[in-house]
Formats: C-alpha cells, structure tokens, sequence
C-alpha cells in the first residue's frame, strides 16, 4: 500500500532566508535529502528574477564541463521559476542560459544567462577574468575524501576572481561523510562535529587588515534533517549514512586482546584537518608488534612526538612520518604495511584519512 505520508525534503526557501546576512552558507546533512535541489532551486529563482548570475563551481577539471553543468541542473524547476518562460538550462562555452527547445531545429535557444562554471583546480587560471553581477556561488560536494591542497584558499580567490570588491552568497553543499574537512579547521568552524541536526549554526570571523581596518566574514551552517523516505536497498553503514547523516565507516582491525594486556613502547600524537589521534607502538600478549590507535581528546604535551599539522618549531614534530631515528624508522613501516590496530571502526576510518592527507596520497593529483 503507497503510503501519504509527506517526505519531508529540504526547504528551499528555508535555505535562501538562512543565507541572509552571510557571505558563506553551509548547507550539510545525510545525502538524497533534498540540500542540493533546495540549493540550486533557491539560487536560480533569485538570479532568474533579479537578472542575476551565478557561479557553479566544482573540485576538479574532470568533473566541469558543459555536460556535466547541464545535468546538475536538470531536476531544477525551470519552468515553475520562469513562470513558463524557458523550459530547461543549457551549458554553452562554460555559460549557463535559460533556454527553450526547438523541435524544428531540434536544437535549444538561449536565452537569460544564469552564469558560468568553474573548478577549483584551475581556479588560478580565472584570476584575470570579467565576471560581472555574480551575485551567487555554489561549491557541490565540499565534504570529499579527495581534497585539493589548500583548497578554502583556492574557493576564496576564487570568489575574490567572480566577485572583484563586491559581496555574494556562497553556498557549500555537502553529505555528512566525514568530520574531517579543511574548511572547518581553516574557518574555525569548531561546532560542526557536535551540531545538532536541524539546526542553524553562526560563526563571525573578524580579520584586521594591514591597515588596521576589520571586516567580518558570516558564515551560517545548517545540518540538515534526514529525509523521511527510506530506501530498502541501502544496508549496514552506509544504511545509517543515508537515513541518519552518520558518518561514513569501514571495517577495520581491533585488538585481539584487552588494551591492558599489552605494553606500549612509544607514543605519538598525530594531527590533520583539526583531529587528533593518540598512536601507541604496542607489544600484545601473544607477542606481536602493532600500532593502537584512539582519539585524542586532551592537551598535546610538550616534548611529545607529533606528526601532521601542527604549529609547532618543536624538534619532536615532523610535518609527515618522518623518523628521527632508526627504531622509529622500523615502527613506521609497521605503519606502512597496515599494522595497525583501532579503538574502533570510525577511528580507523578518519585515522587512515588522516594517513593519507599527511602522507601526499589523500590528494588527487591530475
């Protein structure tokens, strides 16, 4: 029996009244909950209506083509938005247009521009260009496995590039795959693992410029609620990822026996992206050698070993697994063949994120 009850998707016209009075909108949650079409929904609705453009902009150059920006948009309500003006949006030399379909020519005719694709790979390409009244930005799927470096630097000058000295609204739109993001390290946005799901979070970022001025920067945060329609075909981890936003998890190995059975021998605190894992080089009850890994939730000691991003001139710290001595040599490359052990399951999940990030490999290179 079909069922009446309402699925309760994203609003759109929630999300625009969230972005007012900020320059960067983050709209995250569990996937297929409707964030992206309430997204692209609102933001066309404006430009169509005030004559505005919008930048559509993706991570690499393999994702943004013509094509590719034609298909984001094409469950977006253009002829309800248009009032029955123009029936779909087309990709044309990287500009997007509201456009009709001709079945004479069989062929689309522009018409209103709506605005222009980017990436952020070739972000610095674009940096001499025009890109008059951008009023709007949307970045797609900025919570990835497969960050650029630097990337909030790269999306910000970009920004800069699209809208020279004027404001716009940004809109990051993302699933909730992962706690680990540079955007919310390099933002400060200290809250996003503990936010509350429905909920409107507000971060100020006061810069003082050169000259003694101070602006701030608004960045508004919304967790989305999981859709209320389940689908059947999802099951284990990823079931909880697309009904309830949990994080994404993958198996990973565990002690054999209880933590106080075994000696540690060394300790290191690893740091990436604002997490902190305590790894401890152990001899367990059967006499093998492995690493342990857990969260680190206290202070970071002085004169403790650390790996990764750390501000830090400390002789103890290496920006990667560096060894400073040949025992450490040898116990890295426990590391390197997988001899590792965690608390559980999302420790090794973010953990082996972490790895990859320090060690160059979490970085798709073209």
């Amino acid at each position: 029996m079909a069922s009446n009850k309402k699925i309760n998707y994203v609003s759109s016209k929630k999300v625009m009244n969230i972005s007012k009075g900020a320059q960067y909108i983050i709209v995250w949650g569990a996937y297929s909950n409707g964030k992206s079409y309430a997204v692209k929904s609102g933001v066309v609705e404006e430009c169509y209506k005030k004559d505005k453009l919008l930048a559509y902009i993706r991570r690499y150059q393999k994702e943004d083509s013509d094509a590719n920006a034609e298909n984001y948009f094409l469950d977006c309500p253009v002829e309800q938005i248009t009032g029955g003006e123009y029936s779909a949006i087309i990709c044309f030399r990287h500009w997007l247009y509201f456009a009709n379909y001709d079945p004479e020519t069989a062929k689309y005719i522009k018409g209103q521009k709506l605005g222009r694709r980017f990436n952020l790979w070739e972000a610095f390409q674009t940096k001499s260009g025009v890109y008059p009244d951008m009023d709007f930005a949307i970045f797609e799927e900025f919570i990835s496995f497969d960050q650029i470096p630097n990337e909030p630097y790269r999306l910000q000058r970009l920004i800069s590039t699209i809208s020279r000295n004027n404001n716009l609204r940004c809109f990051l739109v993302g699933n909730s795959i992962t706690p680990m993001n540079s955007f919310f390290r390099e933002w400060q946005l200290t809250n996003m693992s503990k936010q509350k799901i429905g909920t409107v979070d507000k971060y100020v970022l006061k810069t003082k410029l050169d000259d003694g001025e101070e602006i701030e920067t608004v960045i508004k945060v919304y967790l989305t609620v999981p859709t209320n329609k389940r689908n059947n075909m999802l099951i284990g981890n990823i079931a909880k990822e697309g009904h309830g936003g949990s994080f994404h998890v993958e198996e990973h190995n565990h002690l054999d026996c209880k933590f106080t059975e075994c000696k540690v021998l060394y300790n290191l605190v690893v740091v990436y992206e604002g997490q902190k894992m305590l790894a401890q080089f152990i001899r367990d009850k059967s006499n093998s050698h492995m690493w342990y890994i857990t969260p680190k939730t206290s202070n970071i000691l002085k004169n403790t070993r650390t790996v990764g991003q750390l501000r830090t001139m400390s002789k103890y710290h290496t920006n990667q697994f560096t060894p400073l001595s040949e025992r450490e040599s040898t116990m890295f490359k426990y590391m390197k063949i997988g001899k590792i052990a965690y608390m559980d399951n999302l420790t090794g999940t973010l953990f082996m994120q972490m790895y990859r990030g320090i060690e160059g490999s979490g970085f798709e290179m073209e």
